[in-house]
């Protein structure tokens, strides 16, 4: 047997990028976006083809705005191209909308101009705002913004897998892990059995990746059976079907298995600890 990558996981070790942003490119209209204080318009003269406008509607700054879920204590790189109309713009990103806690930036450009911010998501935060705003208290003022792209930015197994969960199925592994899990899940595990995605890995040497050594990886199991594989998946897996969700699958057994275990049988209550998680690959 062999660890079997998921379809996003490859594309992803690839170079793939994932861009989370719905319509930032705005070449019919402004789907996709929520308005406070403003309209917002679909106009010709973007830097590629149309962008959008977004005009005040009271003498409050009116913005723009989407709600995306996120990795947790994950990367991402936001990129967008700005000008001025009648006003300057505004950039926020953040836990809510019309929040600048990671990104808050002024932009002030007389012609189409690219930024990029660097985005940290905390730990504890799957969801971000992001905010784009006319940056001006006076009605029917406007600001435009065009090619707007928000991407995660891991691109190796320490990167992907930080924040991660192992959960351990009766049964045998799917012919691919891009199908739903089969089997009785009977133990999710995590660090110090805390059910959160929480695992993480240490630096890559001769070919593998081991656990983070000293991190103590388990958890109570929640149904009795005798363990046949794992899967390994990032926070905000699907649970279905996905080519795109990053997995990686495993056979368990006590010998000649991508997991060992000294005894797959596991009861339901009992504490599973994993002591060695190794990830090799070969070319």
């Amino acid at each position: 047997m062999a660890f079997r990558f998921s379809t996003g996981l490859k594309n992803k070790l690839l170079g793939k990028t994932v861009d989370i942003i719905e319509n930032g490119s705005f070449s019919s209209d402004a789907s996709g976006w929520s308005a406070i204080d403003a309209t917002l318009q679909a106009v010709e003269g973007g830097y590629e083809g149309k962008c959008l406008q977004i005009t005040n509607t009271t003498t409050a700054k009116g913005y723009a705005y989407q709600g995306k879920p996120v990795k947790m204590g994950h990367r991402y790189m936001l990129e967008l191209y700005h000008k001025n109309g009648t006003a300057k713009g505004r950039v926020k990103v953040g836990p809510d909308i019309n929040d600048g806690s990671y990104v808050d930036q002024q932009l002030d450009d007389s012609e189409w101009t690219r930024h990029l911010f660097l985005i940290e998501v905390p730990d504890d935060v799957n969801t971000i705002y992001i905010t784009l705003v006319v940056d001006s208290e006076t009605a029917n003022d406007t600001t435009l913004f065009d090619e707007i792209k928000c991407t995660w930015e891991a691109s190796s197994i320490k990167e992907i897998f930080k924040n991660s969960k192992l959960i351990i199925y009766s049964g045998t592994q799917p012919d691919s892990p891009d199908e739903a899990p089969v089997g009785t899940k009977l133990v999710e595990i995590t660090k110090n059995a805390s059910g959160n995605f929480d695992l993480e890995f240490a630096e890559a040497e001769d070919g593998s990746i081991d656990k983070v050594p000293v991190d103590n990886w388990s958890g109570y199991a929640t149904a009795d059976g005798d363990a046949g594989w794992f899967r390994l998946i990032t926070n905000g897996d699907s649970g279905v079907y996905s080519e795109t969700d990053c997995r990686i699958d495993g056979s368990v057994g006590t010998a000649d298995a991508e997991l060992i275990m000294a005894d797959t049988h596991i009861t339901n209550g009992s504490i599973q600890t994993i002591s060695v998680f190794r990830i090799s690959i070969s070319i």
